[in-house]
């Protein structure tokens, strides 16, 4: 066989086994609560500064894929989705289910496509009529996609927006929540590449969440965790809060510079690989644009993103081929 064809064979058969392009993932609480006189503001100005900083997360032409939590007012999703503004390429259709017709709040939007898509409603839930984080006056719970990111490459996508509150009963209903999530990737996801996001509504430091093993649990990386401390999960404890000023978890109070990609928020990353797809963190980040002309944040969270390399792995047989057929190129060229 001629150098040049067999040249010709291995960049074909190298080409079915090349990186797909990085891809850009972002969770987003934009607390999009349908306006109450008296209890919860009037957000139309906020939500209308936060579309055009969607649009401008994928600006750079990176693929990317936007999980908002908290989508519950529909003139807000109106909004954050008007083709006019946000370009993206698949989007999830508005929610309106639950007691009071409101959703689960939870909207994707992404530059690959969703090939399927479905929600799931917490079994637990506590809180109601505006106490302790009434998460059983909607149908919270978590969303499952699959993403094509590049042709006939699919990974499998979760977004939850876990029960809040700090009660004994809420932080039971939390457990149940991600113990549900768990079950569920362990069903749906064997053996599959996983990217996990949204608003966990836990901590690391907080010995009565269980996030860590959580992800343990699904031999699932931390975006932050290993972005910030090099793949070292913080124990419980106040020590660990250090260089993030209080309220944790949120973006109010204090300066917004000090809420960067270096402090633990309950708006997770999730990610796991696969034989067949390996994910690799390229960076993480907290957006701090997400801010009005006086540097407060649009919302009560800041979006976190992380940009990742998802390289295809080749098959065995293929892995082979390719080397027998680099050294043979070797033979015929010093022939």
């Amino acid at each position: 066989m001629a150098p040049r064809v067999l040249l010709g064979l291995l960049v074909a058969l190298a080409s079915a086994s090349a990186p797909a392009a990085p891809l850009r993932i972002v969770t987003y609480n934009v607390f999009g609560l349908p306006p109450i006189q008296g209890f919860v503001p009037d957000r139309t100005v906020e939500i209308a500064q936060i579309a055009p900083g969607l649009e401008a997360l994928h600006a750079d032409g990176t693929p990317t894929v936007l999980a908002m939590q908290e989508v519950f007012h529909t003139p807000y999703y109106n909004t954050l989705t008007d083709s006019n503004t946000v370009s993206y390429g698949s989007l999830t259709t508005k929610d309106n289910g639950g007691p009071n017709g409101i959703g689960d709040g939870l909207t994707l939007m992404s530059d690959p496509a969703i090939t399927s898509f479905s929600r799931v409603q917490w079994l637990d839930c506590f809180g109601t009529g505006g106490f302790l984080g009434s998460d059983c006056d909607t149908n919270k719970g978590y969303a499952f996609a699959r993403i094509e990111i590049a042709p006939g490459v699919e990974l499998d996508f979760y977004t939850l927006h876990a029960d809040a509150g700090q009660d004994a009963s809420s932080r039971a209903a939390r457990l149940a929540n991600l113990a549900q999530l768990a079950a569920a990737i362990s069903a749906n996801s064997f053996g599959r590449a996983v990217i996990v996001v949204g608003d966990t509504n836990s901590l690391y430091t907080r010995s009565t969440d269980a996030i860590a093993a959580f992800a343990a649990g699904l031999g699932l990386s931390d975006a932050w965790v290993e972005h910030a401390l090099g793949g070292a999960v913080p124990g419980f404890g106040a020590i660990n809060n250090s260089g993030c000023p209080p309220p944790r978890g949120s973006a109010t109070g204090g300066a917004v510079n000090a809420r960067g990609a270096t402090c633990e928020v309950v708006d997770k990353i999730f990610f796991r690989s696969s034989a067949e797809l390996q994910l690799t963190l390229l960076d993480y980040d907290v957006p701090l644009s997400f801010v009005d002309g006086s540097g407060n944040p649009l919302a009560d969270h800041l979006p976190v993103a992380a940009l990742f390399d998802a390289q295809l792995v080749p098959e065995p047989a293929l892995a082979l081929l390719l080397a027998a057929g680099a050294v043979a190129l070797r033979a015929l060229r010093r022939a």
